[in-house]
Formats: C-alpha cells, structure tokens, sequence
C-alpha cells in the first residue's frame, strides 16, 4: 500500500485522482481532520482481504492446513474454496 495520502479529499478533482490511483491498483490513505482512518482500496484487493479473513477465522479449516502432510496438501486458491465449501455445507461453519 502506499503511504502518499491525500491532501484535498473536499475537491473533486482530488476524488478523481483518487478513483484514477485505485483504478491502477494502489490503496489510498483516507485522511479525515489530520488522521488516517482508512483505505480506499481496490475491489480486487477488498475481496481477497475478506477471502483470507474467512479462512483464517474458520479454526477447522486452519487446523485441517496444519494437519496436512507434504503428501496430502492443498495446492491453489481453488483448493481452500472445495474446503472452505465442504465446511460450511456440513455446518461447521
């Protein structure tokens, strides 16, 4: 992320600076009466935050990785989604 924040978010053309900043990618500090107090980020990346959250706060599906040997791994985003989705199909999620 980059660390460039706004200055002028109260200007139009600051907010299409922005949109043209995110559009290619970069995460923008949000500054609101001289504190950071966000990102504006692109979508892209806001989806793969929530994906790695959803993983992360399932305990099964985390111990399921730990127990895992180098035989039997998962390989691939695809793979965390088949778990993922065979959890919460079972209800345990």
């Amino acid at each position: 992320m980059t660390e460039e924040p706004v200055a002028d978010v109260d200007a139009l053309a600051a907010w299409s600076a922005i949109a043209a900043r995110v559009e290619h990618g970069e995460s923008v500090p949000f500054i609101a009466h001289g504190k950071q107090v966000g990102y504006i980020v692109p979508v892209g990346e806001l989806e793969r935050l929530q994906e790695t959250i959803a993983v992360l706060s399932d305990p099964d599906t985390i111990a399921d990785l730990r127990d895992h040997t180098s035989e039997d791994q998962l390989s691939g985003v695809e793979a965390l989604h088949d778990l993922l989705a065979a959890r919460q199909a079972a209800g345990k999620r």
